[in-house]
């Protein structure tokens, strides 16, 4: 998770560093040398510390006698990260060897062109986020009602009644979700 002031001010010149940087590190790299390009949320809040950025960071160590315990997803309902400048995945996996654990990145109503869908439609949004999700996780035999923690981006307070109806309303009346309003990455995404 990176939190990013100003987000829409600055954004494409941190994908460009975050790019130019990750794709070079060696931290990025698997012991096969596969680039493993973290799953990853930018959103836009203030560091306490008055920083231009802050992040979460959650660290993967491979053991050597094992296959490799982390893999990237893509999205066929999306285009990967990447494409556009952005070093992240859409989705990572981790594996022990009883548990598999899906990070989703920050997912919003973009499609398989890089283009923001339904501008100024909050509902279509969302509808298409969940179903972007979905189709993630079903790679990996999950659905949305295996989520077990999740932070859901808003632009608006308004928005917020309306995620948790819409979540209700695919039967997730239960979900582990956190609702926090904070500006997206996109002007004309209201959701991730």
């Amino acid at each position: 998770m990176l939190y990013l002031s100003g987000i829409l001010d600055w954004y494409p010149d941190f994908n460009k560093a975050r790019s130019e940087n990750t794709g070079s590190s060696h931290h990025a790299r698997s012991r096969d040398n596969r680039l493993l390009l973290p799953a990853s949320t930018g959103i836009g809040a203030d560091a306490p510390s008055g920083a231009a950025a802050s992040m979460d960071v959650l660290a993967v160590v491979e053991n050597s006698d094992r296959a490799p315990s982390v893999r990237k997803l893509s999205n066929r309902r999306q285009l990967d990260a990447f494409r556009y400048g952005a070093a992240f995945s859409r989705g990572a996996v981790m594996m022990e060897d009883d548990v598999k654990l899906i990070q989703v990145s920050g997912t919003a109503a973009i499609d398989e062109h890089g283009v923001s869908l339904h501008p100024g439609d909050i509902r279509s949004q969302i509808n298409c986020t969940f179903d972007r999700i979905e189709t993630l996780l079903g790679q990996e035999g999950a659905d949305l009602r295996s989520i077990a923690a999740a932070t859901a981006f808003v632009k608006r307070p308004e928005y917020a009644p309306i995620f948790w109806k819409m979540a209700a309303d695919r039967g997730l009346t239960e979900f582990p979700a956190v609702c926090v309003v904070a500006d997206v990455c996109r002007e004309n995404c209201y959701l991730r």
